[in-house]
């Protein structure tokens, strides 16, 4: 619930912050798996963020300069073009990036994703599924709370602190790219409808329906086609099942 309200780590420190909380929920879950003496199977899901993180780490491994002109001419190039600039003798190891500082900290936000799913796989085996949708549910809301607050008080910062580069329209949200928004929110509706359907009281059922109501109309006000459609073959694969 926290990670996505962290300025959507525009920052070094907020992606540091980030992947810490991810790390330290997936110790958490282990220690709570292993006083159940439980070794839940691993999802597809797991193993795919994995090898995901694995690929995008490979980009900033220097390999020899043959192997990367046969597999990614271009790199070679660019860094024939920068040496012969400075005067320099062309690097015999070079990685497949071509930032690779900017690799590598795509290889901490990936382990960071890849620690949230195996929190939360860890948390559904351990017979919690209901608590980690409704903890998606939760980050949903703040979220929407949070933008809405934003356009209420007609703030041009997030959090008073950062101001988008670009930003097309008035809805401001931790989250900056418009369709990352917007998608994010679009979670909300069925979970809230779901759980209205749930529950026998109709104060907490009118609230839950207010709620997906609120967040869905939250995220049409980002613009966004993908979030659009995404929100209602969300509704509509909720309502099929």
């Amino acid at each position: 619930m926290l990670a996505p309200q962290l300025l959507g780590g525009t920052f070094g420190w907020s992606v540091t912050l980030i992947a810490l909380l991810a790390a330290a929920s997936v110790a958490a879950g282990s220690i709570a798996a292993l006083r159940r003496r439980a070794s839940p199977r691993a999802s597809a899901l797991v193993w795919l963020s994995l090898i995901a993180v694995a690929w995008t780490g490979l980009q900033a491994i220097p390999l020899p300069e043959s192997l990367v002109a046969a597999w990614h001419p271009d790199v070679v190039g660019a860094a024939r073009a920068m040496a012969e600039l400075r005067g320099a003798e062309p690097p015999a190891w070079l990685p497949l990036s071509y930032s690779p500082h900017g690799t590598r900290a795509e290889v901490v936000k990936g382990l960071a994703v890849a620690c949230t799913l195996i929190a939360a796989w860890l948390a559904v085996a351990g017979g919690r599924r209901k608590q980690v949708i409704a903890a998606v549910a939760a980050s949903v809301a703040t979220m929407g709370v949070v933008a809405l607050g934003h356009l209420v008080f007609d703030a041009d910062r997030v959090f008073g602190l950062y101001a988008p580069v670009e930003l097309v329209t008035p809805l401001l949200a931790p989250v900056m790219n418009q369709n990352h928004l917007g998608g994010f929110l679009a979670i909300g509706p069925p979970l809230f409808v779901g759980f209205a359907l749930a529950t026998d009281d109709r104060g907490r059922r009118a609230a839950l329906v207010v709620g997906a109501v609120l967040v869905g109309a939250t995220s049409l006000l980002a613009v966004s086609r993908g979030a659009f459609v995404s929100l209602v073959l969300g509704l509509a694969v909720f309502a099929l099942l």
